[in-house]
């Protein structure tokens, strides 16, 4: 079946086959998990419907035929993997990692053996095995390409016996790159009895583990051609479905695993009383440990049927290996594009780490017009909003990783010192890049797919020419509105009139944050509700008052609670505050359906911006947050062909504190170095970056792309996307800002 045939049968199948959701998401994490299209789930639960199967330890009919279906599963593996069940016995696990372990922690490590590891593609789940290694005093080492293959090159018999057994682990196909490793390796790793780390350890017969968990999601694997001893793979990653069920496939004449452990299933006679046991006499039933996942195995075998089927093949190894030439086919395209898009100024739009022709996989990073990095949150979140599922990070590879982005073990502890991890948004760090984007390809990937990236490349991540702002000078503005937010997160309060300053910013702005309970504050972008939380300060009557739905709560605003705490985070930093009882927090919890606190900022403790260390409550960065009305409504127009409705609702998305109007051009704020409101002065801190915040839809209490798609396209500065600035108090003397004061910019 030639390209564009089976991208034509993929888009019918699509169109027929997938739900509506499904199809309104661009797929591009295939490397993570594939999808299995919903009339072959049909066909498994047909399946099961139609046969009665139960736990296959048990002797009745019904498990006779389970166990008959279950070793008809297994030769079948065999089979995809081009070798036979006389060759390989398939031992069924949770996956991929799960049989690396169970080789790990069964291998038979001591003092002198040797655990080997390709440095440029160590994944964790192979790196782990080290310590099973370590802990019986052997030698763990990472070897790069060119010493392994040296190595081999240089390999001689040695005429001393083999004393011990050693290990070398490495993938068919890196997981991050999409590298493909010489199999052929296999035979010469096996042939050796010398170490790779020299005389420290002992000769010994060396065996290999292949880690196929990508290799055999897009390539056919060969196994009676180099015959690795262990091979593992995770089923999901290849069909879609079953997920929770991986394999670890040994060959029948590696008698060396030795397993310590026995449960149900796995002995033959075992004693009560004196510690006496026998094992069963073949792999899996002495490694499948208590009852396997029957039913998931059972399907697996309905989804090599039918998957394929639906495609067009007959069986599914050739079904794999025409997917392994079309996202091949679909990467070089990809590539293409990638290769060919700039910024305005020709710089290139990303760095690609690797691209490997008839790989399915490309790594890269995005790069700014001036070169420099582009953070992979902006990137995720960019693809977040054009419904586009891609992986970022360092997809559990630090191998790989580190010689992708130049880091080295150091840099890796420092950034831990500095409070990364692997899966948080700190995603440069001293100019350094500390993950990357992947974007990887299936069977059911198309056309459509690149283009849809594409799309999103160019609308979020080509830098265009800025349009020129043209500055309005000091003509007549003022400020048409002035907001406080009370309770951070939740809705606003509009003043009417004027209100009291104080050295923190408006009085009572942001004082009081609702946390969980493990102290992290909680925000409208994982509990729309909040949103719904409307506080009201009276400061005649000296109170809060507080309406969660038909439930109001007044909190007094001269009493403060007497329970502190100081393991409350804020936007990345520890905060000291004092906790409310519980006919408060029961009334929160209640409405948010979540267990939560309400804290007020403790009146002993200060708390500072980090840039300009201006006091603050529990606000993000600033003391204040303007937008013009000018910049509200040009967004309007760009969101809408039709403009229906004013700009309002866009106030409520961005929640400032200061709205100014009058004669202003769109995004001329962008220009101002400080401002006059009647006499009070403040200072231009910085343009304010948004975030999916201003995505939470009061009315739905979902989260939808706009308006932050569309500022993407025109707002986008580096790895931020701008609209408002914030600002901070020049004079901290008692004073009070009113609505409709006249408003002096003052312009860089």
């Amino acid at each position: 079946m030639e390209f564009n045939q089976h991208a034509t049968l993929i888009e019918s199948i699509i169109n027929t086959d997938f739900s509506e959701a499904q199809r309104a998401e661009t797929h591009l994490d295939h490397a993570a998990s594939t999808i299995c299209a919903n009339s072959v789930l049909f066909k498994v639960f047909q399946d099961f419907q139609s046969n009665l199967y139960t736990n296959p330890h048990s002797q009745s009919p019904a498990s006779i035929r389970t166990n008959k279906q279950i070793q008809s599963v297994r030769e079948r593996i065999c089979n995809f993997f081009g070798t036979s069940i006389d060759v390989y016995d398939v031992v069924f696990t949770l996956n991929a990692t799960h049989a690396m372990k169970l080789v790990g922690e069964s291998f038979p490590f001591e003092e002198g053996s040797e655990f080997i590891c390709l440095k440029e593609s160590a994944h964790n789940s192979l790196l782990g095995v080290r310590e099973f290694c370590c802990e019986k005093s052997g030698r763990f080492g990472v070897l790069d390409v060119q010493d392994i293959e040296s190595n081999l090159q240089m390999n001689k018999q040695n005429e001393q016996q083999p004393t011990v057994h050693h290990l070398f682990a490495y993938p068919a196909e890196c997981n991050s790159t999409g590298k493909k490793y010489p199999q052929s390796w296999t035979d010469h790793i096996q042939s050796k009895t010398t170490p790779f780390l020299g005389s420290e350890s002992k000769n010994g017969q060396w065996h290999v583990l292949l880690d196929a968990a990508k290799f055999a999601s897009t390539n056919t694997l060969d196994l009676d051609v180099h015959k690795p001893d262990f091979v593992s793979v995770s089923f999901y990653k290849i069909f879609g479905y079953p997920s929770g069920l991986g394999a670890l496939l040994v060959r029948r004449d590696t008698n060396v695993l030795q397993k310590r452990y026995f449960s149900g299933g796995t002995v033959v006679v075992s004693a009560g009383d004196v510690r006496y046991h026998e094992l069963r006499k073949s792999i899996h039933e002495r490694f499948e440990d208590g009852t396997i996942p029957f039913m998931n195995v059972i399907a697996l075998g309905v989804v090599m049927d039918e998957l394929p089927k639906l495609c067009g093949y007959s069986d599914p190894r050739s079904f794999i290996n025409f997917v392994s030439s079309y996202t091949g086919y679909l990467n070089e395209i990809m590539y293409n594009k990638l290769l060919n898009t700039n910024h305005h100024n020709g710089s290139p739009v990303c760095e690609i780490y690797s691209y490997h022709s008839g790989s399915s996989i490309i790594n890269m990073n995005f790069l700014r017009s001036d070169g420099s990095h582009l953070g992979y949150s902006t990137v995720t979140q960019a693809a977040h909003l054009h419904n586009i599922n891609l992986r970022s990070g360092c997809f559990c590879n630090p191998g790989a990783c580190h010689k992708n982005l130049k880091l080295t073990a150091e840099d890796q502890r420092n950034h831990y010192a500095q409070g990364h991890v692997c899966w948080d948004n700190r995603d440069v760090i001293a100019g350094k890049p500390t993950g990357s984007i992947r974007i990887s390809w299936g069977w059911c990937s198309t056309l459509s797919d690149v283009e849809k990236f594409m799309n999103m490349v160019h609308e979020c991540l080509v830098e265009k020419n800025r349009e020129s702002i043209i500055s309005s000078g000091n003509q007549e503005i003022y400020l048409s509105k002035l907001y406080i937010y009370p309770i951070k997160s939740c809705a606003a309060m509009e003043v009417i009139g004027e209100w009291p300053l104080t050295e923190a910013g408006p009085l009572f702005d942001r004082e009081w944050t609702i946390v969980d309970q493990k102290g992290s504050y909680l925000s409208q972008k994982k509990h729309p509700r909040m949103s719904l939380i409307t506080p009201r300060i009276d400061l005649d009557a000296g109170a809060m008052f507080v309406s969660c739905g038909q439930t109001s709560i007044r909190i007094d605003l001269n009493e403060y609670p007497q329970v502190t705490g100081n393991n409350y985070r804020v936007c990345g930093s520890k905060v000291e505050g004092l906790i409310y009882k519980e006919d408060v927090n029961s009334v929160l919890s209640d409405f948010l359906e979540v267990t939560c606190f309400l804290v007020r900022k403790s009146p002993l403790v200060d708390r500072y911006t980090r840039g300009t260390k201006d006091l603050i409550n529990f606000s993000n960065e600033a003391q204040f947050l303007m937008v013009s009305r000018a910049s509200l409504d040009d967004l309007n127009n760009r969101l809408f062909d039709e403009v229906t409705e004013s700009s309002d609702w866009l106030i409520e998305r961005f929640r400032p504190n200061l709205v100014v109007e009058g004669n202003i051009a769109p995004y001329s704020e962008d220009l101002i170095k400080q401002l006059r409101i009647g006499n009070v002065e403040m200072s231009v801190v910085d343009l304010c970056n948004r975030c999916t915040m201003i995505c939470v839809d009061r009315e739905t209490l979902t989260v939808t792309s706009e308006p932050l798609r569309t500022l993407m396209q025109y707002r986008r500065d580096g790895s931020r996307v701008l609209f408002g600035i914030l600002l901070s108090l020049k004079t901290i003397t008692p004073q009070n800002l009113r609505v409709h004061d006249k408003v002096i910019f003052e312009n860089k």
